[in-house]
């Protein structure tokens, strides 16, 4: 399954994705993110089922506590995400 969202891209235009990001705010599993994402933190492990900024949905497996990946995603979904305390990094 294969969607868009609305999310904002304040990095779409930015050729320098490689900087660190500047400020950050917990993640709402199962809604939108308002901007799209340059990283995010796990506090908690688990499954997670996102939505990345193409529209495309995949999930990643046991996903260790402490983990910080660098992806630039539009959603986390509920459904199939059992980690939890998720930081998003803009």
């Amino acid at each position: 399954m294969s969607y868009l969202t609305p999310t904002f891209d304040p990095y779409a235009l930015d050729d320098d994705k490689t900087a660190p990001p500047e400020w950050g705010a917990a993640i709402i599993i199962g809604e939108p993110l308002a901007i799209a994402s340059r990283a995010i933190y796990v506090g908690k492990g688990g499954d997670i089922t996102l939505v990345m900024l193409r529209g495309n949905v995949l999930t990643l497996y046991d996903v260790p506590q402490g983990s910080f990946l660098p992806l630039r995603i539009a959603e986390v979904m509920a459904e199939g995400t059992t980690a939890d305390r998720l930081t998003g990094f803009w």
